[in-house]
């Protein structure tokens, strides 16, 4: 004999309503569409399929979104040789160009963007809120040669990025050769790295064709003030290459160090005695750094105790500047600052050591048992360099 059904198996009272309402709705549009067949009423026609076209210009009333395969877009662009050529330039000069394209296709002509592949070609659309052009029609693009620190022959390209759909990015191929007047042949004043308080040098190159004649060094400035809000007192020295065809000059400026580790930047001004050139101003970078330079400026031996020795953690030393010898002397742990060391003792020990590679120092922990957190110690490391006798280093290590 079957089982009644429980309340939990019996649909509600407002389930059954919906689904006779859903049935009912279901027939009468079933019903509906058989008396429309039997009257012989046909159904609304479907609209016409709209052409890629027709899509592109619905989408994009202005033209400059969507390409329209039927009616393509093109450009003419119209240069001798097929290269912008700037010719002979002088260097720190700033000459302009035009080029002027045409929209060949049988569609409006869109630029959607100017690119240039370095800061010495600059390029932009002439008027710069004019990106459509209908066929038939002209347009311009400025072009800028920029030749500060640029020296030699120069070969660029200026890109177009347009809406015609065959042949990609448009490419607008650039060259000048900077060889006129005076040129300063690096980019920027470099200074070697030196430890704290030790002067460096940058070696710069500059030169003039034979028949512009010689040219002095008149004077070299800082124009950055440091931290006690005077200029870096530069000092030169300069001396005449000999070239069968160039003026050069090897132009050395020293710089009087720095008291602290890190980088300094400044802009620095070289006068000249050239006619044309009277001042050159060039970007120049020191690194200040420590004599011995240890692999890294805090040491973690992660968890420790009993049972958790795990391996040694090795702290390299090796020179940071050129040209330095030197030796560990000695390496020992001492507390914190402000610290008293604890009754059970700082709980990590030191290993010197030297192989092919360099001076080191191994750190471990004792392997002791200790209360459970953060322990932590100084380690020092004694060298037999005058000028850096010490290097002090963080340990810590969590007893648990």
């Amino acid at each position: 004999m079957p089982t009644p059904p429980t309340s939990a198996d019996a649909p509600s009272g407002t389930s059954r309503r919906l689904a006779m309402g859903i049935t009912l709705v279901l027939l009468m549009a079933l019903g509906a569409a058989t008396a429309a067949m039997l009257r012989g009423e046909d159904e609304p026609p479907a609209p016409p399929r709209r052409t890629v076209s027709e899509r592109a210009r619905d989408a994009d009333p202005g033209g400059c979104g969507m390409p329209d395969p039927d009616n393509p877009a093109d450009i003419t662009i119209e240069l001798d040789g097929g290269v912008l050529d700037f010719g002979d330039v002088e260097q720190g000069a700033r000459e302009t160009r035009e080029v002027t394209f045409r929209s060949s296709g049988r569609g409006p002509l869109c630029i959607h963007d100017v690119r240039s592949g370095c800061g010495c070609f600059l390029a932009a659309l002439d008027p710069p809120d004019k990106l459509r052009f209908e066929p038939g029609e002209t347009g311009r693009v400025t072009i800028t040669m920029n030749s500060d620190h640029r020296e030699g022959d120069t070969h660029k390209n200026v890109t177009l990025y347009t809406n015609r759909l065959r042949g990609g990015p448009v490419l607008v191929r650039c060259r000048a050769n900077v060889v006129k007047g005076l040129i300063l042949v690096e980019s920027a004043a470099r200074f070697r790295p030196v430890a704290r308080g030790a002067p460096s040098e940058a070696p710069l190159t500059l030169y003039t064709p034979k028949e512009e004649g010689p040219f002095e060094i008149t004077g070299i400035q800082g124009t950055r003030p440091g931290p006690d809000g005077k200029t870096v007192p530069y000092t030169f020295t300069t001396e005449v290459i000999d070239d069968p065809n160039l003026f050069k000059l090897r132009l050395v400026i020293m710089h009087p160090g720095l008291a602290e580790v890190g980088g300094s930047q400044d802009a620095i001004r070289i006068k000249t005695s050239h006619p044309g050139r009277g001042e050159i101003t060039i970007n120049s970078y020191l690194q200040v750094v420590e004599r011995i330079k240890p692999s890294v400026r805090s040491v973690s031996l992660g968890l420790v105790g009993p049972g958790r020795d795990g391996k040694p953690v090795r702290v390299w030393f090796r020179p940071g500047v050129a040209d330095l010898s030197f030796r560990l002397v000695a390496a020992y742990l001492e507390p914190m600052p402000a610290r008293d060391e604890p009754a059970d003792g700082l709980g990590f020990i030191a290993t010197m050591g030297t192989d092919e590679r360099g001076a080191y120092v191994d750190l471990r922990h004792d392997g002791r048992a200790r209360r459970p957190g953060l322990h932590e110690a100084m380690l020092v490391v004694t060298t037999d360099d005058a000028q850096q006798r010490q290097i002090r280093i963080p340990v810590r290590a969590e007893e648990r």
